[in-house]
């Protein structure tokens, strides 16, 4: 599936949205940075702070939707993908995703210390796996499809835009 290599290459890549559910509230949409992905695998991961709704939101209905948007050309990927939270310190790509993180973004989003390159208890990882893939295309010759990934690669539909 070539579009999510290509939505990665262009701008606002890394930054997308992330889509879950709240029990009480609905649907939930934010901005997260994605840190990994391996689309041979099916994952992505980003990284939040163990405080943050998201989890309980996540843990409650562990389906969720990733959109990742490249500008120009406009594509658009939405990933249904079916996530778990655990801390970083347990992850197996936990401290490398962690080094990858600004100083800045250590000290503001997870109250890291400057002096302490360790990681702190509140660097979480998300991961999500997923299945189905829906690209839109907007240019003059615009197009949506529907990817779900079977026993022997990805079968794709075409879908009305």
């Amino acid at each position: 599936m070539s579009a999510l290599q290509e939505v990665c290459q262009g701008k606002p890549f890394p930054w997308c949205w992330l889509g879950s559910t709240d029990p009480v509230r609905g649907a939930q949409v934010r901005t997260v940075r994605l840190l990994a992905y391996n689309w041979m695998q099916n994952t992505v991961i980003f990284a939040s702070h163990a405080h943050h709704q998201k989890h309980s939101q996540l843990a409650s209905d562990p389906r969720g939707q990733l959109c990742l948007l490249r500008e120009e050309p406009v594509v658009q990927v939405r990933l249904e993908a079916t996530w778990r939270s655990c801390p970083g310190s347990q992850h197996p790509q936990g401290e490398r995703l962690w080094q990858k993180l600004s100083p800045q973004d250590k000290v503001r989003l997870f109250q890291g210390h400057p002096q302490h390159p360790r990681m702190p208890e509140s660097f979480w990882l998300l991961e999500g796996v997923f299945a189905t893939a829906e690209v839109l295309r907007l240019a003059e010759e615009s197009s949506r499809l529907r990817y779900t990934r079977g026993s022997a690669g990805w079968d794709c539909q075409s879908l009305s835009l």
